[in-house]
C-alpha cells in the first residue's frame, strides 16, 4: 500500500482530513504506509492525516522473475527495496501515528528525500505525534537523507519497542523540537539507540522518561551507541537503563560509561540502573481494543519504573489509558494504576477533530 501526493504536472496542492485506518499490509515490494506528498520541482504537502490501528509486516520484499509454473507465484529473495513500515516523508504536517504494529517493517521514519526542492520549502513534518504503537525490528528514525537541515518537530511517546532503536544521527536540527519520552526499548541483539552519523545543533532532541533495556549475551551490545556524541547532556533525564552482560551501558565517542558511573550521574540526570521488573509471559503482537494484547513490559509493583520520571515531560495516559501521575509519573509507557483508564480508543478520535471527514482509507 503505498500513498502518494506528487502529481506530475503541477504544485501547490495541499490535501487534508486523511484517515488511514485498521489496514493489513503485509509481504510489499516498497514502503508498507508512506505519507509522500512531493518529489522535485512539484511542491504539494499534507495538512491533517492520521494512521491508526493498522498491522504492517514485512516490507521492503523484492520479487524475483521466477515464477512457479505449478503454483503461479513469484519467489520471494531477501529484502532489497526501500523497507518503511510507516513514511512521513517531506511536508506533512500535524500528522498522528497510533496503536500501528509493525514487525520486520525497517523503519519508522520522518523524513525527506526531496533533493530537487526548489528553494527554501519546507520539507519535513511539522507537529507530529508517533504514540502508543509496537515496533518489532523495526527502527524509529529521525533522517534528514543526508545533506538536509531538519525543520520539522514532533514528539515519540508511550511506544514499545523490540530488537530495534532509535536513531538521529546525521541531521542539522537547526534547534528544532523533537521530544523522545516514556518509550519502553528492548533489546537482545541490536543497541537501544543507535548513532553513527554526526548532529548539529540537537540541544532541542529531548530524550526523557524511557526505559533501555538491553538483554542479550554479548557485552558488544549496548543500551546506547553513539559514536557522534548527539545525546546532549542537558537533554536526558530520568531514563532507566538495564543490562544483562556486561557493565558498560553507553559507548560513546569522546567517553564510555558504565552502569556505576550512570548511576552516579555522570552521564544522565536522575537515572536509573536496576532491573525494570518486567511482568514477562508472551510479547506482544498487535492490539486489542487499542491495547498491547500481552503485559510482558508492565514492570511489576515496587518496581523501580515507577515514581521515578520526570513530571516536564509525561504523556497524559499510558499505552493501556491509565493517567499518568502528574508529580511523580512511571520510566516507560507503562504507569502504575491510578485510577480509571481513559477511553483509549477516543485518544486518536480527539487529537485533530475532523480528521478522516474527508477521506478514509481503511478496512
Amino acid at each position: 500500500m503505498v500513498l502518494f501526493f506528487h502529481p506530475s504536472a503541477r504544485g501547490g496542492i495541499t490535501s487534508s482530513n486523511i484517515l488511514i485506518e485498521n489496514n493489513y499490509v503485509h509481504d510489499v515490494g516498497h514502503e508498507g504506509i508512506p505519507a509522500y506528498p512531493q518529489w522535485g520541482s512539484y511542491v504539494n504537502s499534507i495538512d491533517g492525516i492520521v494512521i491508526r490501528g493498522n498491522r504492517v509486516i514485512n516490507t521492503g520484499q523484492a520479487l524475483t522473475t521466477l515464477k512457479s509454473q505449478t503454483t503461479g507465484e513469484y519467489t520471494r529473495t531477501d529484502a532489497v527495496e526501500r523497507k518503511s513500515c510507516i513514511d512521513l516523508v517531506n511536508d506533512v504536517d500535524n500528522a498522528t501515528i497510533e496503536f500501528n504494529y509493525c514487525e520486520n517493517g525497517g523503519v519508522l521514519t520522518i523524513g525527506a528525500y526531496n533533493y530537487d526542492c526548489p528553494g527554501e520549502c519546507n520539507q519535513y513534518a511539522d507537529n507530529y505525534t508517533i504514540r502508543y504503537n509496537i515496533l518489532k525490528n523495526t527502527i524509529f528514525a529521525i533522517n534528514a537523507a543526508g545533506n538536509h537541515n531538519m525543520t520539522g518537530y514532533g514528539s515519540f511517546y508511550g511506544n514499545l519497542l523490540m530488537e530495534c532503536y532509535v536513531s538521529w544521527g546525521g541531521n542539522d536540527f537547526n534547534s528544532k523540537s523533537h521530544k523522545i519520552y516514556n518509550n519502553t526499548i528492548y533489546v537482545t541483539t541490536t543497541h537501544g539507540v543507535y548513532h553513527t552519523d554526526a548532529c548539529y545543533n540537537q540541544e532541542n532532541v529531548e530524550f526523557k522518561n524511557n526505559i533501555i533495556y538491553q538483554n542479550g549475551a554479548s557485552a558488544g551490545y549496548f543500551n546506547i551507541k553513539d559514536q557522534s556524541d548527539c545525546m546532549v547532556p542537558s537533554q536526558k533525564s530520568n531514563n532507566l537503563y538495564y543490562r544483562k552482560i556486561g557493565t558498560t551501558a553507553v559507548d560513546g565517542g569522546a567517553s564510555d560509561y558504565t552502569i556505576a558511573q550512570i548511576a552516579a550521574g555522570l552521564y544522565d540526570t536522575n537515572a536509573k540502573t536496576i532491573d525494570p521488573f518486567f511482568t514477562g509471559g508472551d510479547l506482544p503482537t498487535g492490539f486489542t481494543n487499542n491495547r498491547p494484547n500481552t503485559n510482558y513490559f508492565l514492570p511489576e509493583t515496587g518496581s523501580l519504573a515507577y515514581y521515578n520520571g520526570t513530571a516536564t515531560l509525561t504523556p497524559t495516559v499510558d499505552i493501556r489509558g491509565y493517567p499518568y501521575s502528574r508529580s511523580s509519573p512511571a520510566i516507560g509507557a507503562y504507569e502504575r494504576i491510578l485510577g480509571n483508564p481513559a477511553n483509549i480508543g477516543a485518544v486518536g478520535a480527539t487529537a485533530r477533530p475532523g480528521v478522516g471527514a474527508a477521506a478514509t482509507i481503511g478496512n
